[in-house]
């Protein structure tokens, strides 16, 4: 089959870059003529909360792609409308992640109704501060799409209310699985490690991420465990109300902050530097951070909140606390560090891990498009 994915790919950084790029790839493994519609410019400057949108890593996740669309400039909709109708593709597969495209994806997708199968990917049906704007611009472009692909059932539920006539699978979000580099084994195996046993927040900061509550739970966990927490990922609230919290605890030397985007090269070192991540998140409809902790089988605390709970088997891969609850954080990792459970959860992880395979997402993509 011939398929046209219209999202970013490099040069920006970021998870659905990333996404895109191994879905790319997976389609070509499986035969199918597949190529990317690229971003031209995808944030204007003034809307990009952090310090760029361009991937800078050493080791970068690349794949040929035509950088056409500007997400403000109509003349490139124009432009790239006449490119995606000269291909004649069977499909032609959008990520949806944020109203702000919908102008620029409505005026595609009306032009290309009748000669092509339309499918969106969406990665939040709705975004996390959702505005009255927001949800009229969602609507109108989910009614030029045929067919939509979700990672959870809370996105699902959001887009039937949203648009009750849609065609929606799910599917569930794959493992992050690029990020492994050398013969480096996942972190431990066969040896019981000794304190002090390592923590990690990974990811952009904003407030939905919940890392206050993280941050009030560890002096709780510091009375029973030794451990260290490190918070790895660019700060996109304002970050002294959290370094205030930190001294305010007397924790300093406990954590470890990196604020800035951590480079493809060194997720890795992170990841398989530690015992147990943590994602206390206040709303959320998925969260690729469990599936990158899945790729390097390390097990997770997440709330229940959105997806997140689909994707987590309570007490064999990780846990799942109430949010906003800095308590039940504690007690979770207080669990898993003094009752012994990374060698079982680690173990669980790998035979666990398989349904969320990129084979599975591009068999299911498949049957949408035939």
């Amino acid at each position: 089959m011939k398929i046209i994915l219209v999202g970013p790919s490099h040069p920006y950084r970021g998870g659905i870059s990333h996404y895109n790029t191994r879905l790319y790839n997976e389609f070509i493994k499986k035969g199918h003529d597949c190529s990317i519609v690229n971003f031209k410019r995808m944030y204007p400057s003034i809307f990009f909360p952090g310090k760029t949108q361009f991937d800078v890593s050493d080791q970068i996740f690349k794949a040929p792609s035509d950088r056409l669309l500007d997400s403000i400039n109509p003349l490139s909709w124009r432009k790239t409308t006449k490119f995606i109708k000269a291909q004649k593709p069977d499909a032609v597969v959008f990520h949806w992640w944020q109203p702000f495209f919908s102008p620029a994806y409505n005026s595609i997708l009306k032009k290309i109704k009748n000669t092509t199968k339309r499918i969106f990917i969406c990665h939040n049906v709705r975004p996390h501060e959702e505005s009255k704007i927001d949800s009229l611009l969602s609507r109108q472009v989910f009614n030029n799409v045929d067919r939509f692909l979700v990672h959870s059932e809370e996105d699902k539920v959001n887009l039937l209310e949203m648009y009750p006539d849609a065609v929606i699978v799910k599917n569930f979000h794959p493992v992050y699985d690029m990020f492994e580099y050398g013969s480096e084994n996942h972190a431990q195996n066969g040896n019981e490690k000794k304190p002090p046993f390592n923590i990690l927040f990974f990811g952009y900061v904003r407030k939905y991420k919940g890392l206050k509550y993280l941050l009030n739970a560890m002096p709780k966990i510091l009375k029973e465990v030794d451990v260290r927490l490190t918070i790895a990922g660019e700060f996109y609230d304002e970050k002294k109300p959290y370094m205030d919290l930190i001294q305010k605890h007397g924790i300093s030397n406990k954590i470890n902050v990196i604020d800035k985007y951590i480079p493809n090269e060194d997720v890795q070192k992170y990841f398989l530097n530690s015992d147990l991540v943590v994602i206390p998140y206040k709303n959320a409809t998925q969260s690729g951070i469990v599936q990158i902790s899945y790729a390097f089988d390390v097990p997770v605390v997440v709330t229940r909140v959105g997806g997140l709970p689909e994707v987590v088997r309570d007490g064999e891969t990780g846990y799942i606390v109430e949010p906003g609850s800095s308590s039940a954080v504690a007690d979770a990792v207080i669990d898993f560090f003094k009752n012994h459970k990374s060698e079982e959860f680690k173990n669980n992880i790998a035979e666990h891990k398989h349904i969320f395979s990129w084979e599975n997402l591009v068999e299911t993509l498949e049957s949408l498009i035939r």
